[in-house]
């Protein structure tokens, strides 16, 4: 995931400061294919006084995800992040108002 990750991007695009998360985000994939292979089919657990819960491989999937979004957006590797820093120096041009100046007086 690593090698993945840095090879997608610029060699700059990554602060050095960053580089623990970026392991954490790894290690969150990790454990989330883990998780998966470990869960049970029905994804439901029943305790000894039979309430029905979440299956504990499906509820440590569920925080590796979660985990993975708030990483990905401060890496600036989610699609969302990438999205709006892709739009920087392509904002909409201002259009001034024809009207805005009449109640003043200051267009005449």
């Amino acid at each position: 995931m690593w090698k993945q990750i840095v090879g997608s991007l610029p060699v700059d695009h990554f602060r050095r400061s960053e580089l623990p998360l970026l392991e954490k985000y790894c290690m969150a994939e990790d454990l989330y294919w883990k998780a998966i292979a470990l869960m049970d089919e029905t994804m439901v657990i029943t305790t000894a006084k039979g309430y029905s819960l979440p299956d504990t491989y499906l509820t440590i999937a569920n925080k590796q995800v979660q985990l993975q979004n708030t990483l990905a957006t401060k890496l600036r590797i989610a699609t969302n992040a990438r999205s709006s820093s892709s739009k920087v120096g392509h904002e909409k041009e201002t259009v001034k108002s024809k009207r805005k100046d009449l109640m003043f007086g200051e267009g005449k």
